[in-house]
């Protein structure tokens, strides 16, 4: 019988010492839910400022577009008349052709000449407007 109390007693100081741990680590547990909880919040807070200064800086649909037409505009006219372009490099082949006819070096001339009137007349629609509501 007493080797049977002693070994109740060895249980239950097991349990006892079984029971603070699971304590401790529910406590733990806990405090770290709560580390975690914290960093969230700060986490969810960054977040949604991001998300606030992205959408004040976000293009409109049809500015996007604008912008984009723009863009790919200029680099149409600065990629087809710089140096590096095909037509520029083959205008300058062409004209040192010594083969070509007078009148056919004049009909290209007279083309390039026609085509840099017509982007000069062309530009002029991108001067700035001009208020015509002013009174004078």
């Amino acid at each position: 019988m007493a080797l049977a109390e002693a070994k109740l007693e060895k249980d239950k100081e097991q349990i006892k010492a079984l029971e603070e741990q699971r304590k401790q680590h529910r406590e733990q547990a806990e405090a770290r839910a709560l580390v975690f909880k914290e960093n969230r919040a700060k986490l969810d807070e960054k977040i949604e400022a991001a998300n606030e200064r992205a959408e004040a800086f976000k293009p409109k649909p049809e500015e996007t577009l604008r912008a984009q037409t723009v863009g790919a505009m200029i680099f149409k006219f600065n990629t087809i008349y710089s140096e590096a372009s095909g037509i520029v490099k083959e205008s300058e082949i062409l004209g040192r052709n010594q083969k070509l006819t007078p009148n056919e070096r004049e009909l290209l001339r007279q083309a390039m000449l026609k085509a840099g009137e017509r982007l000069r007349y062309g530009a002029e629609n991108f001067l700035p407007v001009r208020n015509t509501t002013d009174s004078h």
